[in-house]
C-alpha cells in the first residue's frame, strides 16, 4: 500500500499523469480505507491529464468507500458542475448514514444563507460549534493501542506496530431495524 501511494506520488510529481492515475487507483483497489490519501494527487491527475469524467470516479469512490474525504470532493464536483442543489443532496444522503462532522460542516456551510454573518443566528452558532469539534476530531486511529493523530504514521508511535495507523472512518447511523431489535431487547 505504502509503496504504490509513494510511487503515484513520485508520479505525479515527474509528470507522468497516467501513471500516477494507475497507481492511485490501484491504492483505490488495494485498500479503500486509503483513498483519501491518494485523493488530491488523484484529482490532480484527472484533471491535468483534461479527463472529464471526475464525478463519475468520484461516484465511483463513493460507491465502494463513502469516506467524508470522498464524499467532500464528490460534493465539490457537484456543486462546481450542477449547483449546490446536487452537492446538498449528496451530502444529506451521506449523512443520513454516517456520523461525520466534516461533511456536517460542509453541509451547514452550503446551507448558510449568505446573510447569516449575524453570530446571534443559530444555524451560525452550531456551524461554529461543528467547526470547533472538527478542529479537535483525529484523522488516524492505531487498530491495536487506540493512538490517534491527525497525521498518518506509517509506524504507530505509541505500539511500534507497522500498518496499523489508518484513517479513522465515520460511524454508521443504525437503520430502523437495528433501532427496532435494541427496542425489543
Amino acid at each position: 500500500m505504502r509503496a504504490s501511494i509513494i510511487a503515484g506520488q513520485m508520479a505525479l510529481a515527474d509528470g507522468e499523469l497516467a501513471a500516477a492515475l494507475e497507481l492511485f487507483l490501484r491504492v483505490a483497489e488495494q485498500g479503500v480505507r486509503y483513498v483519501p490519501e491518494v485523493l488530491p494527487g488523484l484529482m490532480q491527475a484527472l484533471d491535468e491529464l483534461g479527463r472529464t469524467d471526475l464525478i463519475q470516479v468520484l461516484e465511483a469512490l463513493a460507491a465502494r468507500h463513502p469516506s467524508g474525504p470522498v464524499v467532500l470532493a464528490l460534493s465539490e464536483a457537484l456543486r462546481r458542475a450542477r449547483g449546490p442543489a446536487a452537492a446538498l443532496q449528496t451530502l444529506t444522503q451521506y449523512l443520513a448514514r454516517n456520523v461525520d462532522l466534516a461533511a456536517l460542516e460542509r453541509l451547514l456551510d452550503l446551507e448558510q444563507p449568505a446573510a447569516a454573518g449575524d453570530p446571534a443566528c443559530r444555524a451560525a452558532v452550531v456551524h461554529e460549534v461543528v467547526r470547533h469539534l472538527l478542529t479537535r476530531q483525529p484523522a488516524y486511529q492505531c487498530d491495536h493501542c487506540g493512538f490517534s493523530a491527525r497525521a498518518l504514521h506509517w509506524q504507530c508511535p505509541s505500539c511500534k506496530r507497522w500498518g496499523s495507523v489508518q484513517p479513522v472512518q465515520p460511524e454508521r447511523i443504525p437503520g430502523d431495524e437495528v433501532l427496532h431489535e435494541r427496542r425489543l431487547a
